[in-house]
């Protein structure tokens, strides 16, 4: 099944700053999960979510900005048409 690494960045009052997607599609899950891992490691404070759905991290302890990543398995992902 394929998997896609995404993320977004938040300020204040989790106000959405940018967003995207990390590097293209993974094949397996643990493909994926060692993408999230690796990105993670340049953020001194970083944790996996209460919920488990997704991890959080942030340049410091106090700092105002928050990324948030989490892996879609494009498999059950549903297609929205414009």
């Amino acid at each position: 099944m394929p998997y896609r690494v995404l993320w977004i960045l938040l300020g204040q009052s989790e106000r959405r700053l940018d967003g995207g997607s990390l590097d293209g599609v993974h094949e397996t899950y643990g493909e994926a999960v060692a993408e999230v891992s690796a990105f993670l490691r340049s953020y001194a404070d970083a944790w996996r979510s209460e919920d488990g759905t997704h991890w959080r991290a942030r340049r410091a302890h106090d700092a105002d900005l928050e990324v948030r990543v989490w892996i879609e398995d494009l498999s059950r992902a549903e297609v929205c048409a414009v």
